[in-house]
């Protein structure tokens, strides 16, 4: 129950920062790394929600941070693998970086 918790809250707290962050419009450099920012979120919790199925006959992983992720969440778990997927699905709907058009 603390894991489902603690999974929330830093998965909403995690996009409402990348939300504000990327509210304001930037070119070159700060875009890029923004753009990996979002790249990273979105992977983990893509990861987190496919984490025990297979894919093309490999089993799925977690890129980043994985011994620890599955340790603490107690993967797989399907509250937490459903979440996952909402949230994957917020984070490509809200913090899509903006780019300034001249």
């Amino acid at each position: 129950m603390i894991a489902l918790i603690l999974f929330f809250v830093i998965s909403f707290a995690l996009i409402y920062s990348l939300w504000r962050l990327n509210r304001i419009p930037s070119n070159s450099t700060l875009l890029f790394l923004k753009f990996i920012f979002f790249l990273f979120l979105g992977t983990q919790f893509w990861a987190i929600f496919q984490h025990g199925t297979q894919t093309a006959g490999v089993a799925a992983r977690i890129p980043f941070f994985e011994a620890f992720i599955v340790c603490t969440m107690n993967l797989p778990n399907p509250t937490i693998q459903w979440a996952s997927l909402f949230f994957f699905i917020l984070t490509l709907v809200f913090c899509l970086p903006k780019r300034v058009i001249k």
